[in-house]
Parts: C-alpha cells; sequence; structure tokens
C-alpha cells in the first residue's frame, strides 16, 4: 500500500538491511521503505513501475550502499546530484568501503555523507543512532522532501559550557579541523562554546572573503599545509561575499568541492534551503531561538560530522570515536 517515505534504504544485503531498520526503529517512528537495488530506487525517486501512485513527496533521506546489483550506489548518486528536481534531497553512503578512491569519488558526486560499516558492531549501532538522530532531527530540507519536524523530547540537551577562544591560532600553521564564517562576534562564540574544541583546530572568520583566502591559500594563509579542513560551518548572511558565494566558489573547485559544508543559519526560508542544496551545500541548520535546543542540536551535528562521517585524504581525518 502506498506511503509518504520519510527514509529511502537502498540495500542488497538482508542482514544489513534489517539491522539498520532495527536501529532506525528504536529511534524513531518515520516510515522507511527498502529497496535491494539502486534500480528500484530510482524508480521510487522518479514514481515508475509499481510507485506510480505513490506520493509524490521525497524523503528527508537516502540512505545508499555502493554495491548494488543492476545500477550502483554511485550510478544513483550521479543521477539524483544532478538533477534539479532531486538534487536537493540527502544522500549518504551507508557502506563496508573505506577505499580513499570510493570516498573522492562518493563527494565528487555530491554525496551530503559519508558512514562506513566497517567499524566494530557496536560502533556502527551507535553510527546510526547518531546519523538519524542528525539527518531527521537536526538538519532541514526543502520541498519536495518530507518536512522536518521539530521534536526536542529526543534531543537531550546539555549543560552550559565553558568558554572556548573564538579564534584559532593562525601563527602555528595548523591543520584546521573547522571552519567557522560567521559574522556575528555573539553566534560564533555560541557555536565555539557548545562545541567545545580545542582552540588550535578551530578558524573563525568573519566573512565570505576570508574563508576563501584561507581555502585557496591566499594572503595571509599562503604558508597553511593544504589539507582541507573536516567540517566548514558557513552563515550565509555575511559582507563582501556571503554563505551562497562561498559554496559556489568552493561546490565549483574539484579539490574543495569534498569538504563538507553545512550552512548553519537564521534562515528558515525555504527558498535559501533549495538554493543552498541546489548549490551544494551538504547540510542546512537553522539557529534556534531556544537556546536549550539550539546547544542540543550543535552537539548532534559535532557528533555526526566529527566523529561518524568519513571523509576522503584531502581532508583533516574525523575524530576517533
Amino acid at each position: 500500500m502506498p506511503y509518504e517515505v520519510r527514509i529511502l534504504l537502498a540495500e542488497d544485503d538482508e542482514f544489513d538491511a534489517r539491522l539498520t531498520l532495527q536501529v532506525l526503529a528504536k529511534a524513531t517512528d518515520a516510515a522507511t521503505l527498502v529497496v535491494p537495488d539502486g534500480k528500484e530506487a530510482l524508480d521510487y525517486l522518479y514514481r515508475r513501475g509499481h510507485y506510480v501512485d505513490w506520493p509524490p513527496v521525497q524523503p528527508s533521506l537516502i540512505l545508499l550502499d555502493l554495491k548494488m546489483p543492476r545500477v550502483d550506489g554511485f550510478g544513483v548518486l550521479a543521477q539524483i546530484k544532478t538533477d534539479p528536481t532531486l538534487k536537493a534531497i540527502p544522500a549518504v553512503m551507508l557502506t563496508s568501503s573505506c577505499q580513499p578512491a570510493d570516498l573522492t569519488r562518493a563527494y565528487q558526486l555530491g554525496a551530503n555523507a559519508y558512514v562506513a560499516k566497517s567499524m566494530a558492531f557496536v560502533d556502527y549501532i551507535a553510527a546510526l543512532g547518531q546519523l538519524q538522530r542528525y539527518w531527521l532531527l537536526v538538519n532541514q530540507v526543502a520541498p519536495p522532501c518530507h518536512g522536518w519536524v521539530r521534536r526536542e523530547q529526543e534531543i537531550t540537551t546539555t549543560p552550559p559550557l565553558n568558554a572556548v577562544s573564538p579564534r584559532g591560532n593562525v601563527h602555528k600553521n595548523p591543520a584546521f579541523r573547522l571552519l567557522l564564517a560567521e559574522d556575528d562576534p555573539y553566534d560564533a562564540q555560541v557555536v565555539l562554546q557548545t562545541l567545545q574544541m580545542p582552540a588550535e583546530q578551530v578558524l573563525t572568520v568573519r566573512h565570505g572573503q576570508e574563508a576563501l583566502e584561507f581555502l585557496h591559500r591566499r594572503g595571509r594563509f599562503a604558508v597553511h599545509p593544504m589539507l582541507n579542513p573536516t567540517l566548514i560551518l558557513l552563515d550565509l548572511k555575511m559582507p563582501q561575499v556571503d554563505g551562497f558565494e562561498v559554496l559556489e566558489d568552493l561546490k565549483g573547485a574539484p579539490a574543495l568541492r569534498v569538504v563538507p559544508v553545512v550552512v548553519l543559519t537564521g534562515s528558515p526560508d525555504q527558498g535559501d534551503i533549495a538554493r543552498a542544496y541546489a548549490l551544494g551545500a551538504n547540510g542546512y541548520v537553522v539557529k534556534d531561538l531556544d537556546p536549550s535546543f539550539y546547544v542540543a542540536a550543535l552537539r548532534e551535528m559535532k557528533r555526526f560530522w566529527l566523529e561518524v562521517n568519513e571523509l576522503p585524504p584531502a581532508c583533516v581525518g574525523r575524530i576517533s570515536r
């Protein structure tokens, strides 16, 4: 019977599919559709064959295995990320492969994130739970995707944290793990205080031009290591060069498009969300007016992007779990 799908899982291994469903079922009541190969995933997304009468709303999340019959994960990814009607749907690779070539290819094709199954069983279960919390409770999507629903009780709040320096130490030329582009000093301090990362791993810039100077190693950043950050947190409304211009620049550069970029902004506007994904944003998080919810959401964001998500060799590696 047709129903609105919140998660589309493309997985040909029955055991892996059952395990993923069991973990997701414990954490969410989101309707999940499992398909055994990439062709059927595309049939569903385009409402072909026996999916022709299913509701037109698209899922909030696609989980893609790589090695599948008929059409593999790369084939599905290439199709949806070059189709303007599907590009905004977050697609996370969920696969046993940690090969650098696979990681690089997935991000080059536009994968929003990459989670490896090849870890200890208990860690994999925890990673699936973290994936669900970030992508269904924190990350925002735009039509035609299934809408985001705020459910505060499902995100654990945290106590206030100690202050963290608002700027990385650019004199020691570290390989920065986080690049924060934020023109509002208060908003930057909230993010840094919540994430509680060592100051030498974080670089904060006040406008998009400075972010691009760092990413392209121009000006005062010319002598810095070429290794890209683990994550870029990007505000949209910034002086000189705004977040959209930064996105367009770096996602158009082959060496930089593999770097995950999460838009962190006060704008919940559906047009802004759609435009950000069209330009290649990996995620979209709205600054919340409720401080306790916002702090919890930032923590979930950090755990997924810095502890679970896998990165290609061109980026600083994730934090060990």
